[in-house]
């Protein structure tokens, strides 16, 4: 087995991931001058609860886990496992792998550590870290777990919204996707994850954004099976919302899964941030079969035929994507 390290903006929580053998190591979320843990020490509903009660209150910010912090968790999963999948949100707006990489020269661990950059995000990183485990599960290499992993992370495409770009403005996830923001004040933004930055796809009208978000996966997916993911920082209905505008869709969805999006995001995005995503259905399907039924989040299985579903490591093998990507890596 190998040890799996990821961090807090995954969205899964540490007794999740635990039941998982996986481990993440929380952010910061500097709120009213206090350094707080996201997800143990703050919720992203706390953050503008604070907000509102503070008006003039600056603006929460984020903080990477530090080098130490890196240190102990490593040296922790190093006394259990043999070697160690570090995956973590996207290196363009967080130096969460910067950090990462020079905790693993102090301990001099370079070969029993591999960093797996996510270029993404939020639910989309969560969906990647339980498919690393997953994998592991099924008793895969690291090659076989970096190679498909990096075959699903490509194969996804993300759409969210903001309301309120003031918040969006002032964070670093702004600072990686240019000077585009200023043109957007006075309409909602369709945003996208990237090549690992945060970057605009579109705009809509308040009223007319989520189904432009749907009808950019279904120009993009046609009627291929695809797992869909969604996620929203508030509990304002959107996550509802969302559920029935995909079951309405032309998507041919298998699974189904919704996340609640953290503080660490949440502080960066502000309220009323929601966002959709999916991938192909052989990834997805192989999730639905393995989760704990007190899961995080709510998996709506929509009856894909079974004997298109993975059912275990020699099925991810298997898969065209997989292959072609493990035939890339072994060439190099």
């Amino acid at each position: 087995m190998i040890g799996i390290v990821t961090d807090s903006n995954c969205e899964l929580s540490s007794d999740h991931l635990a039941r998982l053998g996986a481990v993440a190591i929380p952010m910061t979320v500097i709120l009213g001058g206090h350094p707080l843990q996201d997800g143990s020490e703050i919720t992203a509903d706390e953050v503008f609860e604070f907000l509102e009660e503070h008006p003039d209150a600056p603006l929460p910010t984020t903080e990477a886990p530090t080098v130490e912090a890196f240190e102990k968790i490593y040296r922790d999963s190093l006394k259990e496992f043999e070697s160690i999948l570090s995956l973590h949100v996207s290196s363009d707006f967080s130096s969460t792998i910067h950090h990462a990489r020079q905790a693993i020269e102090r301990l001099d661990a370079e070969d029993r550590i591999q960093i797996l950059d996510s270029r993404v995000g939020t639910a989309f990183l969560g969906e990647l870290v339980l498919y690393a485990t997953q994998i592991n599960s099924w008793g895969g290499t690291m090659l076989d777990m970096t190679t498909a992993l990096t075959a699903m992370r490509d194969s996804m495409v993300s759409r969210m919204t903001v309301r309120d770009l003031h918040y969006l403005k002032n964070s670093k996830l702004a600072a990686s996707s240019g000077t585009w923001l200023s043109d957007w004040l006075n309409i909602r933004p369709i945003l996208s994850f990237q090549d690992g930055r945060v970057v605009p796809t579109g705009r809509a009208f308040e009223d007319t954004a989520l189904m432009s978000m749907v009808h950019d996966l279904e120009r993009h997916f046609g009627d291929a099976p695809v797992s869909v993911v969604i996620a929203s920082v508030s509990d304002d209905g959107s996550l509802e919302q969302m559920e029935r505008a995909i079951k309405r869709s032309r998507l041919n969805v298998g699974t189904l899964r919704e996340y609640n999006i953290g503080a660490a995001v949440a502080t960066q995005t502000g309220p009323s941030t929601y966002g959709m995503g999916a991938y192909p259905l052989e990834y997805g399907m192989s999730l639905s079969k393995t989760l704990p039924e007190d899961q995080f989040a709510n998996l709506t299985d929509f009856g894909y035929p079974q004997n298109h579903s993975s059912s275990g490591l020699m099925a991810l093998l298997n898969t065209p994507l997989w292959q072609s990507k493990r035939n890339l890596e072994k060439s190099r």
